[in-house]
């Protein structure tokens, strides 16, 4: 079955976000005391919906206690977000997760409830920094345990090179998964030892975060 996401404040980060859940296939419900951000929505949204999440009817009405994740988007009104949270809580919404602006209000969500607090602004700041500062990492995902994937664009040092030559496992302790030639993006390569590495090819990598650094100022 497909997963049935609420997506509550539809800014800029809850119109993206439910704009690509729809594109996973997610169903997807919206709500925002906005007309206008609601309407905008629509063409992404299963349900959308114009009302106050701090109304616990409208959350019943609107379907909220049959919702699999609830993320509140919201920014503005650290109160509001509160008496989502709160109203999502006695609805027994499974997973709930919360925007928080900092970390003392990520404390008072996590305190109340919230199974999930996000940082849109650090995370941001983050992502900015990594791409000043790695240049040819384009994407990176946090698996945990200071373990990342990464997307690697090949370096010119590394063009038309095996992926045996470059010994990246013994020299950085990092393993190239897949290759993604941008030619035939839908077509992942998984690669062996003797494939030359293209100029225009990405590698998917994983490894810990100190040693793609490592990798990185090579």
């Amino acid at each position: 079955m497909k997963k049935r996401i609420l997506v509550i404040g539809i800014g800029q980060l809850g119109f993206s976000l439910a704009q690509h859940l729809h594109q996973e296939g997610v169903e997807v419900i919206t709500l925002d005391n906005d007309e206008k951000n609601i309407e905008n929505v629509k063409n992404f949204s299963t349900l959308a919906a114009t009302g106050d999440a701090t109304d616990l009817d409208v959350l019943k009405e609107l379907g909220a206690s049959t919702v699999d994740m609830a993320i509140i988007c919201m920014g503005t009104s650290f109160e509001s977000s509160i008496i989502s949270l709160t109203n999502l809580l006695e609805l027994k919404v499974p997973h709930i997760s919360v925007r928080a602006a900092s970390n003392q209000k990520a404390q008072i969500f996590k305190s109340i409830g919230a199974h999930q607090v996000f940082f849109v602004e650090a995370e941001m700041g983050k992502i900015m920094a990594h791409s000043i500062s790695r240049p040819t990492i384009l994407h990176a995902m946090d698996l945990g345990y200071d373990l990342k994937l990464v997307e690697w664009q090949i370096p010119p040092w590394a063009h038309l090179k095996t992926i045996g030559e470059l010994q990246l496992p013994q020299k950085y302790k990092v393993q190239v998964i897949a290759i993604r030639d941008p030619n035939h993006p839908k077509d992942p390569i998984f690669p062996n030892s003797d494939m030359i590495l293209k100029s225009n090819y990405l590698a998917l990598l994983i490894g810990s975060d100190r040693d793609l650094k490592r990798l990185q100022e090579k």
